[in-house]
């Protein structure tokens, strides 16, 4: 994903502002980490509305249980 398309989806879901004071409460050296686990939960925010990150969460839980189950 290019950089504006992640600002634009961050932007969005938290607010310019909101982003800069979170990112300033995390140790610098993680910093870039926090950005881009923003960055994830805003793009799937923007996908799925509802359910975003959990969303895909729930959805990753059914597929293990598949594959635990033979069922792929």
């Amino acid at each position: 994903m290019k950089n504006p398309q992640r600002f634009e989806f961050v932007h969005k879901v938290f607010g310019a502002s909101n982003v800069a004071k979170l990112v300033q409460q995390v140790a610098e050296d993680r910093r870039a980490e926090a950005v881009d686990c923003m960055v994830y939960e805003a793009s799937l925010r923007v996908s799925n509305p509802v359910y975003g990150c959990a969303g895909m969460i729930y959805q990753l839980q059914e597929e293990i249980m598949k594959v635990q189950l033979g069922e792929t």
